[in-house]
């Protein structure tokens, strides 16, 4: 299996965390409307980062599309959070091949001592393996527009360290949003899940974040639970473009992205 490369916020666990993203800069405080809860949390500007990532191409490892979204988020950390650690490690496939991949790390307060860590993906695979794809598409690859932790496990930015908490936020773009329990986090992690649904359920998402099983993943928060981590998958599933080549922008919404925002913006500044 292809490894997968790993974006990580590094979050400060206060009520008055600093704002972790752009989409967040300029954002108004805690409004409702329509009985829900807002952050203020941009799902517009979420959008056009997405829009701009997919734009580089698929980003499979060891290709230029890969180089140049891995370059531009790094300029994007960098301008926005305190300290943005990368790491360079080079990963062997089932066939030998070497590649060369990147961890991009970002840290908000590094000064605070209660973290949370945010974990997503931002390669994408080099061919379009979903069961429903036809023989022709098992040879592209995947846009990735709505979808390495093993090294990050090994590796931590810092000795001892050891987050709260940490979310897997991932397919979380569907524009016919649905998010169940995922069972590994459920049984390995469940005072997170039991967090992050709780705070959902409060802000008036409780009809996006249902509290049924959605089966179980295998997916990029296992190393990290593995590794003594308390970290969970927030994941819709039940995406049919899901590893094929209609993984495009059209899928996905910035009314989802703005739901998940919301979310997870309110679970580090909320007390």
């Amino acid at each position: 299996m292809l490894a997968i490369v790993l974006v990580c916020l590094f979050v400060a666990c206060n009520s008055d965390a600093k704002e972790g993203s752009a989409a967040q800069r300029g954002s108004s405080p805690a409004a409702t409307s329509g009985g829900r809860t807002s952050t203020g949390f941009s799902g517009t500007a979420a959008y056009d980062y997405a829009k701009t990532q997919v734009a580089f191409g698929p980003r499979v490892p060891g290709t230029s599309a890969a180089k140049q979204a891995g370059d531009w988020i790094i300029r994007q950390m960098r301008a926005r959070a305190d300290t943005v650690i990368v790491q360079s490690f080079t990963h062997t496939t089932a066939d030998g091949r070497k590649l060369q991949l990147r961890n991009i790390l970002a840290r908000f307060r590094p000064e605070l001592t209660e973290r949370v860590l945010y974990v997503t993906h931002w390669d994408s695979r080099p061919i379009s393996d979903s069961p429903t794809s036809t023989e022709a598409e098992k040879k592209m690859p995947v846009p990735g527009a709505n979808d390495g932790s093993k090294y990050f496990a090994d590796h931590p930015p810092s000795p001892g360290y050891k987050p709260l908490y940490g979310v897997l936020w991932d397919m979380i773009g569907d524009k016919d949003l649905r998010i169940p329990y995922e069972m590994n986090s459920f049984q390995q992690a469940p005072e997170v899940v039991s967090r992050v649904w709780q705070t959902a359920a409060d802000m008036g998402y409780g009809d996006i974040f249902v509290q049924e099983s959605g089966g179980l993943v295998v997916d990029d928060h296992i190393p990290l639970l593995n590794s003594g981590m308390r970290v969970i998958d927030v994941i819709d599933l039940d995406y049919p473009p899901h590893h094929t080549p209609q993984d495009t922008m059209d899928k996905i919404s910035a009314k989802s992205l703005a739901t998940v925002g919301d979310v997870a913006t309110a679970l580090v500044t909320r007390k």
